[in-house]
């Protein structure tokens, strides 16, 4: 436990059209490293797909946030990496027709949106001014007014006979401008030659600040019911054109691309898979493969000559949290001592002593226990908690409040 454990070669051979799936169910279990053999001949198994992932690679930057809100689903009977390509970028295709026009009307509602909540918080701070709207609408074309945000050094210039007032905020400048019409354009030009920008102001906006302000919150409410229609009919054509199972399928080409490119060569219909994995996870990596479907043979072997087995920490799960400390500085090598065990005590100790409390530290096992499963380094809580009760105990404390 003192000392990390070597890694384990593993090989595992499996038809050239099975790799790439493959290779993506072994990475899922987190304990893989893929490496070549050096001074072997290399295979290149989505080599002849790489224009049509380039495609996919281009249209998931532009959708991908849109495509994240269906529902990824694996088929039971996989395609060939050449036919899953050529499915996903057909449906992508038909799904743009319809999907396009609905995203750009959802982007422009979701602009209207944010200029929307930026007026809000405007006429919040302002429900104290005698301002009225209502004088800026009566003034026919002699008039002009608009909001404009800047940075906060920004060297801003407006024409001397425009008007503004400074709006509080945190890390930009916001002001409102009025002033003649004419000038209007002449203000803006400022504004953006100065990298800001400009929110105008709704022809609607009208009455004192108060009753801007409701009709802002009552726009903002319509917008937001607009905007879920428009994600609900976006869903819709996405389960319409089953993007999520296209996706799925292709997403291990595409990431085999980016992250591993080639494979150990074994025959024209054969690779190898080739790394290093944890000592323990045999296991794992048999249930990888047998979910993958596919016919493969692995075998642990001694690893080939020249390559150096990477170190990995071997901690019962108690002190595994503890080992954050131990990897910030690098995984220990062969003759190295891993000094997580001796972490798990005295990090505990330390915090329990400069942060010796008895309300606090329970407040901290409290919320370390309930986050329990879902944050890894919540049992840190824990351990920290449990030793700032128990100091709190012995100084007295309980919140602050030395009378125990």
């Amino acid at each position: 436990m003192l000392r990390p454990a070597a890694a384990r070669w593993f090989e595992v051979l499996c038809a050239r059209g099975e790799s790439v799936r493959l290779l993506a169910e072994l990475a899922r279990t987190g304990a893989v490293e893929v490496e070549v053999r050096p001074g072997v001949p290399e295979d290149l198994p989505v080599a002849e797909l790489a224009a049509g992932l380039q495609r996919y690679a281009d249209l998931a930057r532009r959708y991908a946030r849109y495509w994240s809100r269906g529902r990824g689903q694996r088929s039971p009977q996989v395609p060939a990496p050449a036919v899953a390509l050529a499915t996903a970028l057909e449906r992508i295709a038909a799904w743009r027709a319809e999907a396009d026009p609905l995203i750009a009307q959802i982007q422009r509602d979701e602009d209207a949106r944010s200029e929307l909540c930026h007026l809000q918080r405007i006429l919040q701070d302002m429900q104290s001014s005698p301002i009225d709207f209502d004088l800026l609408v009566g003034a026919g074309p002699l008039l002009g007014s608009f909001c404009g945000f800047t940075a906060l050094g920004a060297n801003l210039r407006l024409p001397e006979d425009c008007l503004f007032r400074s709006v509080p905020w945190e890390d930009e400048r916001c002001i409102l401008v009025v002033g003649p019409a004419a000038r209007m354009a002449e203000a803006r030009e400022g504004i953006t030659a100065v990298k800001g920008r400009v929110i105008e102001r709704p022809a609607w906006l009208k009455g004192s600040a108060t009753q801007a302000l409701a009709g802002v919150e009552g726009h903002l409410a319509e917008l937001q019911r607009v905007l879920g229609e428009g994600y609900a009919r976006l869903d819709a054509l996405f389960e319409r054109y089953q993007l999520g199972q296209a996706l799925a399928e292709v997403a291990p080409l595409h990431w085999f691309q980016v992250n591993v490119g080639a494979l150990e060569r074994a025959s024209e219909h054969f690779v190898w898979i080739t790394g290093w994995t944890d000592s323990g996870a045999s296991g794992p990596l048999v249930e990888a493969l047998e979910r993958g479907g596919a016919g493969a043979l692995l075998r642990f072997a001694a690893a080939p000559e020249g390559l150096r087995a990477p170190q990995v920490l071997v901690n019962p799960p108690w002190l595994r949290p503890f080992e954050v400390f131990a990897r910030a500085l690098g995984v220990p090598a062969h003759d190295e001592a891993d000094p997580t065990p001796l972490l798990a005590a005295v990090v505990p100790l330390l915090f329990g002593y400069m942060f010796g409390d008895l309300g606090q530290g329970l407040l901290l096992l409290g919320v370390g226990l309930g986050l329990r499963g879902r944050f890894a380094f919540a049992p840190l809580l824990i351990f920290g908690g449990v030793s700032a009760s128990l100091f709190g105990l012995l100084f007295g404390s309980l919140f602050g409040l030395e009378h125990l």
